[in-house]
């Protein structure tokens, strides 16, 4: 069934009878449904199956409380059937609850059983939305989970349940009081030295492929010791009184499946601490975990992003807390009265398994700011703003035009006339901002954004149109754009250009700064870009 809200004046209701006893006659209900004006107080929703309309609701949505006038319902439709589409419409829309009002208790047994309260002739209910929070895997990663945290319970989204994986877990295990000063203390501290006992696990992607097979090769795994000691202080802690339910997510060895263990009163804190190394064991740096005769390894390995299991458990609103992780998830479907959040960034989180407290305060930074811009407190492509910049002057519309105003900037012209160039410059640009470029809709503020990026301007700065623009001209000096722009010696030819489209943006960073002639700028070979 599909319930959605209708301004369609219904005036044909003979077959209808009332949903419940909002009148003690059917003839008047069905009167007073037709005669009822609807506005923005009074508001009709629809109920249809198979392109037949089968209920009609009017409901006071002025309150909090929504409260239900009228309700008609055509003879012989499934009445439970109703009820479950209605309360799943409802929730959809958040609604903090629904009350009927009726004239008659005739309808009390039946809406008693369905969770219903009763006040005279007044039935209400209110509704549940159980919040999880979901903190993947990602190992060094983990520090963007705490900035994420931060921003939201500073907004009062407060979590009734975390579910852990991987370095997910030593984050949820350290909220479990609802303060991340413990979290923090961690990144400030941790180091790979600390959690593997080597300065170094691999700091570049090929690095760390070499460690990962020369680990299956040698079996010389790293401590685990290391990491139950530093996880049993805070385990011993977290469970005086937690605040927040709390699940980690860990992999049988043998099988590849998960198991999700469920934080109880009755947990010591060497058990905890041992199914967090558990979640986190991430094979084959570190050995398997064992526990009660099995062994367990990264629950990343089985479900990395357990959304599957948030939705089992009741959750209306998860909130997952993406780090980049590089686990597998398992299938889920999301009913139609879930919402989920998710906050990540598009910003490289640095190595995976090497901890470092500088790149960990600046992926605190990052998750703070993504959590703002969920939040709609910051705005941005992929930097963050406080308000919206007017860069529209700059949309590839109004290039040709710009670019008249100086001898240099005329050189780039013809480029714009050239579709290939356009093309391979809109794609660079959806991939920038991680979603697809429509032709010819390259706005100003992609440009500006992607200017930036080349130019390696920091992500982790709350900007104003002021500011942004003076950090691109401090970065845009004639070597900083040489070596960005990966400029030629010699003149510049069409295999260049397709190679390389974004060099337009030297004449939109050009016009931003507004340069002078005489400025090293002007010594580009660019005479030749229309050949």
């Amino acid at each position: 069934m599909k319930v959605f809200q209708s301004n369609q004046n219904i005036t044909h209701v003979t077959d209808f009878t009332q949903l419940l006893a909002f009148n003690l006659d059917n003839e008047v209900a069905r009167y007073k449904y037709v005669q009822q004006p609807l506005d923005e107080q009074y508001q009709q929703y629809i109920v249809m199956e198979q392109q037949t309309i089968v209920a009609l609701l009017i409901i006071d949505v002025t309150k909090p409380l929504r409260v239900v006038y009228h309700g008609l319902m055509r003879n012989g439709s499934n009445k439970p059937a109703i009820f479950d589409a209605l309360t799943t419409y409802f929730q959809s829309q958040r609604w903090d609850g629904v009350e009927y009002r009726l004239v008659s208790n005739w309808d009390e047994h039946y809406l008693l059983q369905r969770g219903f309260k009763a006040h005279g002739s007044r039935f209400t209910k209110m509704y549940q939305y159980p919040k999880y929070f979901i903190f993947g895997g990602g190992g060094a990663h983990g520090a963007f989970q705490t900035g994420a945290f931060d921003v939201l319970k500073a907004a009062g989204i407060i979590p009734d349940a975390i579910i852990g994986v991987s370095v997910g877990a030593i984050t949820g295990m350290s909220l479990m009081h609802l303060d991340s000063s413990t979290a923090h203390e961690v990144w400030d501290y941790l180091t790979t030295q600390h959690v593997y006992g080597v300065p170094e696990i691999g700091l570049t992607r090929e690095k760390f492929t070499r460690t990962m097979v020369n680990q299956l090769i040698s079996r010389d795994y790293k401590s685990k010791q290391t990491l139950f000691d530093l996880f049993l202080p805070v385990a011993t802690r977290e469970l005086k009184n937690p605040q927040v339910k709390f699940m980690l997510v860990t992999t049988n060895a043998k099988t590849l499946t998960q198991k999700v263990v469920t934080v109880n009163e009755n947990m010591t804190p060497k058990q905890l601490a041992s199914w967090v190394v558990a979640s986190s064991a991430f094979y084959p740096i570190v050995a398997p975990m064992e526990i009660d005769g099995e062994t367990y390894i990264d629950g990343g390995y089985s479900n990395d992003v357990p959304i599957n299991e948030a939705i089992k458990l009741g959750a209306k609103d998860i909130y997952v807390i993406d780090i980049q992780g590089m686990g597998r998830s398992q299938r889920y479907q999301v009913p139609k009265d879930v919402k989920i959040h998710w906050i990540k960034t598009k910003w490289s989180l640095g190595p995976m398994l090497d901890f470092d407290p500088v790149k960990s305060e600046t992926n605190l930074q990052l998750g703070r700011l993504e959590a703002q811009k969920f939040l709609k407190q910051v705005v941005g492509a992929r930097y963050f703003f406080e308000t919206r910049p007017n860069f529209k002057p700059f949309d590839w519309a109004n290039l040709a035009t710009l670019f008249m105003a100086t001898p240099f900037t005329q050189k780039f012209i013809p480029l714009l006339n050239n579709p290939m160039i356009e093309y391979l410059l809109r794609t660079k640009i959806s991939k920038f901002i991680g979603q697809k470029v429509a032709p010819n809709h390259i706005s100003g503020h992609m440009l500006v954004e992607y200017s930036a990026f080349i130019l390696e301007i920091v992500p982790t700065d709350v900007y104003n149109q002021q500011t942004f623009t003076k950090a691109i001209t401090k970065a845009a000096t004639y070597d900083q754009l040489a070596e960005k722009f990966v400029l030629p010696e010699d003149a510049w030819g069409m295999p260049y250009i397709y190679q390389h489209p974004e060099v337009i943006l030297l004449a939109v960073i050009y016009l931003i700064g507004q340069w002078q002639k005489n400025e090293k700028i002007t010594e580009f070979k660019g005479e030749n870009i229309s050949k």
